[in-house]
């Protein structure tokens, strides 16, 4: 799902970790979880993935798929990566 409802109700079944699908959007300067659907649909973003991490449990692991990263130019990939720090 690619939310906070859905990366919780994940963890509260049991799950010990969850994919995220993010991207880096240039014109915001950040980084942003998306759904495969909003991203083929062409969509904005709107979550953050500062606001995601948050959400991760204690323990939790969450792995992170970058969909643009290899799209971006060198000063916008070394910013995407800045981040990540």
């Amino acid at each position: 799902e690619n939310t906070v409802t859905g990366l919780r109700r994940a963890y509260a079944m049991g799950a010990r970790g969850v994919e995220i699908d993010v991207i880096f959007d240039e014109h915001r300067d950040g980084l942003f979880v998306i759904s495969e659907e909003a991203l083929r649909s062409g969509a904005t973003p709107e979550l953050e993935l500062g606001t995601m991490l948050a959400a991760v449990p204690v323990g939790g692991q969450l792995w992170i798929d970058f969909w643009n990263l290899k799209e971006l130019s060198g000063g916008a990939a070394s910013s995407a990566i800045e981040r990540l720090a």
